[in-house]
């Protein structure tokens, strides 16, 4: 959440932006471990690393596209939106568990490479990203378009990872 929004679209000043622009980053950044330790101790009780991968996958995409729907109501409180996004952030981070390892399972030789090249692609997604927020902003004003076509994309995204994602090794 980048001062911008904070300030304009939910009238907070810039000091409390500041603040509450580094919650769901923290908050992140613990999940991402947490993650870790949910997978491994799933994985240590039995389940496929398929399963596990899979699941912390889709619960890490569908979960932030209920908060980004619940988010983009223009009506929402400041709390309520900066609990969305915190919560959207933070589930994301269980993908650490769900595409980030699955490189490892599928490619455990080429997995540095496979991260790379995966970053590659998310660093230009994201380069068109910020261009397309910027045009669709402008032209709706207001930023719940963007937030209700990320929310598609997630589930676009779980649909097309619980089709084509294994945890077997391919390469």
């Amino acid at each position: 959440m980048r001062c911008f929004v904070c300030v304009q679209a939910l009238g907070f000043d810039l000091r409390a932006s500041s603040f509450l622009s580094l919650v769901p980053w923290l908050v992140m950044a613990v999940g991402s471990s947490a993650a870790g330790f949910l997978a491994d101790s799933l994985i240590a009780r039995g389940t496929s690393v398929t399963t596990v991968r899979k699941t912390v996958q889709s619960v890490s995409m569908l979960l932030p596209a209920v908060a980004l729907l619940f988010l983009s109501n223009p009506s929402i409180s400041p709390a309520a939106a900066v609990t969305a996004m915190t919560l959207a952030l933070g589930v994301t981070s269980l993908g650490q568990a769900g595409f980030v390892a699955n490189m490892s399972d599928i490619a455990p030789l080429q997995a540095g490479q496979m991260f790379g090249l995966c970053n590659t692609f998310g660093c230009l997604a994201g380069i068109l990203g910020v261009l397309s927020v910027g045009f669709i902003v402008d032209f709706s004003g207001s930023f719940a378009p963007v937030f209700q076509i990320t929310a598609a994309m997630y589930v676009v995204a779980v649909v097309c990872w619980n089709l084509l994602c294994t945890g077997e090794r391919v390469f």
